[in-house]
């Protein structure tokens, strides 16, 4: 998944597919090289309590706050009557409030109730240094590159809707002088006149497409 969400989205990686792919499996086949070894069951213990503990929290919260607040949670439900023509009754009782304000509430609760606890009292008696390099570090770290790191090669919305408005405007420039050459003279007023309603309609038109995503 993210092999394909960098090749979707950036142009380079577009280019080079081979290289992407294998600089990503090369990455997952040298980091599986520690399960191999004696100490492998441990790391993968570390691991699995950490990210269980941790980054499902993480993810739901985060996934709430979209829902909830960025898409937002009215607008998902008005989406559901309007699409299915009925009216979004089978939806728990303040289901927008819940998913706000109820949910991450939860979540930051038991995040911090877990992290308390590993504070006081080591996962399983393990060493520190080995639940800071396969347990703390992981944390900060992956949630740190999913969201980080993309936006260093992923196109912003704002690039991408200056690219299609720039794409338009030359489009129809092109129009606009092949109308020309063909007419042997200057273009009629009244044909540049259509010709850039049509332009600013397919600008305002790809603009608020991307608005919409």
């Amino acid at each position: 998944l993210g092999t394909q969400a960098f090749i979707d989205n950036n142009t380079f990686c577009r280019k080079h597919v081979p290289l992407v792919v294998f600089v990503f499996c090369s990455i997952g086949f040298l980091f599986s090289f520690i399960m191999a070894t004696k100490s492998g069951y441990y790391v993968l213990d570390i691991l699995d309590h950490f990210s269980s503990t941790y980054l499902m929290l993480m993810g739901g919260g985060l996934s709430a706050f979209v829902v909830g607040w960025l898409y937002p949670a009215d607008k998902l439900v008005r989406q559901v009557r309007e699409n299915s023509g009925e009216d979004a009754f089978w939806l728990p009782f303040l289901w927008a409030h819940m998913i706000k304000f109820f949910t991450p509430l939860v979540l930051a609760l038991l995040f911090g109730y877990n992290f308390v606890r590993d504070c006081m009292r080591p996962y399983n008696g393990y060493q520190h240094w080995a639940l800071v390099c396969f347990g703390w570090i992981p944390c900060l770290v992956i949630p740190t590159l999913a969201f980080g790191l993309p936006s260093l090669f992923i196109e912003k919305p704002s690039q991408i809707r200056s690219k299609l408005q720039l794409a338009c405007t030359k489009r129809a420039s092109h129009q606009r002088g092949t109308k020309t050459e063909e007419g042997g003279g200057d273009a009629n007023p009244e044909d540049e006149v259509v010709d850039t309603v049509r332009s600013n309609t397919s600008v305002v038109t790809m603009d608020s497409l991307t608005h919409e995503v």
